[in-house]
């Protein structure tokens, strides 16, 4: 069924209009951080809407009331700046970039947003979506994988789009990560490193599966690694927690893009150490970094009566990562 959404997907795309308005940067994207600003920042993934073919063809769910609850409640934490794990938009046009621009206004008012590339953001004229994604977020304009350091935790995040990148770039890109982690071990001011991408290396998805691609070229130098002491992506669309090899597999997938059902049980492919209803929640990650651990809350509903006071989201699942 990916491949028949994909090609229909693609034979629609001359007919999706494209508009004639620029693209103008607005404030927050990819600003530099604050040096005073709040310890705890946010991860999420997956704010696209659903494509009418998924909703028509495949009977996806249309999130548009949930998603803006989510980013409502995710104005209201005390962060120093959110991360976007991919699929920011469903589509590379106008109309969708022109949506996200809404969507995220009043949170880029208050605070600075970063992205990692997930493979919507490549969909329709290349060019095109790629302009879309570029004018917004001016670091991805060179390369698609960078780093960002924050308190005494460095993100590395990378484009894992194997498909779309030229095989030079995609080497490229690996033999970064792999320097950069080494940097990073060496580094008396880094105490932990996540890495962030788009596609899940491990997954119970029953719509996707685990990504041989980000297995192969990242999971070594990850399991090599120090200091990497989790791995975040979306793509996915729920919430899982997975650990292979000391190493904590967080998959938020929950931001508004149409839920998934996952294997449970004797069919799961991997220990979920989730174990709350399925399909997952509306959710985010908030992110502590404290003197020797950092603690994570996911912050999340099924249902807009889950909601606490003032529509923010409750604490679905929490945990702690000690530093190596």
């Amino acid at each position: 069924m990916k491949v028949t959404v994909l090609t229909l997907s693609l034979l629609l795309s001359s007919s999706w209009p494209l508009g004639n308005s620029q693209t103008r940067q607005s404030s927050g994207f990819d600003r530099a951080l604050s040096t005073d600003a709040p310890l705890s920042f946010a991860l999420l993934g997956d704010t696209q809407r659903t494509l009418s073919i998924e909703e028509l063809v495949l009977g996806r769910e249309q999130n548009e009331q949930p998603r803006r609850q989510l980013m409502e409640s995710l104005v209201q934490e005390d962060i120093a700046f959110a991360l976007i794990a991919g699929d920011l938009v469903s589509w590379g046009n106008d109309d969708e970039w022109n949506y996200f621009d809404g969507l995220t206004a009043t949170l880029r008012a208050r605070v600075p947003l970063f992205a990692a590339v997930g493979n919507h953001e490549y969909f329709g004229n290349d060019k095109v979506a790629l302009d879309h994604l570029h004018r917004r977020f001016h670091r991805l304009a060179t390369k698609h994988w960078y780093v960002l350091h924050h308190s005494r935790i460095a993100l590395v995040v990378l484009d894992s789009n194997e498909v779309d990148l030229p095989t030079k770039k995609w080497t490229e890109q690996k033999i970064w990560f792999q320097e950069t982690l080494h940097t990073l071990d060496n580094d008396p001011n880094v105490s932990s490193v996540l890495v962030v991408a788009h596609h899940p290396p491990f997954t119970n998805s029953t719509t996707t599966s685990d990504e041989t691609h980000v297995q192969e070229a990242f999971l070594p130098a990850v399991f090599q690694s120090q200091k990497v002491v989790a791995f975040v992506t979306g793509h996915a669309h729920g919430y899982e927690h997975f650990i292979k090899q000391g190493r904590h597999f967080i998959v938020t997938g929950g931001a508004g893009g149409p839920r998934v059902k996952h294997r449970m049980g004797a069919k799961a492919k991997h220990e979920n150490l989730y174990t709350g209803r399925d399909p997952g929640p509306f959710h985010y990650l908030v992110l502590t970094p404290k003197n020797e651990r950092l603690e994570i809350s996911v912050k999340g509903f099924h249902e807009p009566s889950d909601l606490e006071a003032e529509g923010r989201a409750r604490t679905v699942d929490s945990f702690q990562i000690p530093y190596p």
